[in-house]
């Protein structure tokens, strides 16, 4: 499995959600080279509190374009195979929850 570094920086929780009490759960699948290097990414499920259906695709839309703006800047230690490195994909789940 790739490792993410410690650098990576998370995604910025869109204001506009955060304000309105909106959380989400974002599955995706990154495509994590050899190199260690995020070379793309598809979205297996994405969820949200919103409560109509126009607010929950606007929602899950913000949430996506908060983790894509970051995840195309992630790096990864590489897995590995033999002592090789290889290109793998990697699933992440990605949290946006309100906290005190």
């Amino acid at each position: 499995m790739p490792r993410p570094l410690a650098s990576n920086a998370q995604p910025s929780y869109p204001k506009s959600l955060r304000d309105e009490g909106i959380t989400g759960r974002i599955v995706i699948k990154l495509h994590v080279h050899r190199d260690g290097v995020v070379r793309g990414a598809k979205v297996l499920s994405k969820k949200t509190s919103a409560t109509t259906e126009d607010e929950q695709k606007a929602a899950a839309k913000a949430f996506l374009q908060a983790i894509l703006k970051v995840v195309k800047g992630w790096k990864f230690e590489p897995a590995t195979l033999e002592g090789q490195p290889i290109s793998v994909w990697h699933k992440v789940t990605i949290p946006f929850e309100l906290t005190d």
